[in-house]
C-alpha cells in the first residue's frame, strides 16, 4: 500500500493492523528485509493476511473460496514443494531457502 503522505504510516499500521483478518502490517523497510525484496518495487507499507483472509477485488462483501485456493501472498502458503530431477551437481535442499536462490542456481 502506498501512503499519500509519509507521515501517516505509523498511524496507518496501528488502523490496518487492527483489521480482521489482518496478520501483520510491515513498512517497506521491514517486508524488504524480511521477505527478501526489492524496497523500490514495493508500496509503503506491506499487509499480509492471516491464515483465513485473503485480500483483492471480490464480487461481494465475503466470497467462499475453495479450501484449495491459494493466494501465494501469506505465510501460510509459504511452503511451495520444489522437485529437482536429473541436475547431479545440484547443491543440497538445504541450498533452496529462497525463490532468488532457485534462479540463482539455474542462471549460473
Amino acid at each position: 500500500m502506498y501512503a499519500n503522505n509519509k507521515s501517516d504510516i505509523p498511524r496507518l499500521q496501528r488502523l490496518i493492523g487492527s483489521l480482521k483478518g489482518v496478520e501483520q502490517v510491515l513498512t517497506r523497510a521491514e517486508a524488504a528485509e524480511t521477505y527478501h525484496l526489492m524496497g523500490n518495487r514495493i508500496g509503503d507499507i506491506v499487509v499480509p493476511g492471516d491464515e483465513h483472509t485473503v485480500f483483492g477485488n471480490l464480487d461481494a462483501e465475503y466470497e467462499k473460496l475453495p479450501d484449495n485456493y491459494r493466494t501465494h501472498g501469506s505465510e501460510y502458503e509459504v511452503t511451495v514443494p520444489l522437485y529437482v530431477f536429473n541436475a547431479h551437481l545440484a547443491p543440497s535442499a538445504d541450498y533452496f531457502s529462497s525463490n532468488y536462490k532457485i534462479a540463482a542456481w539455474l542462471f549460473r
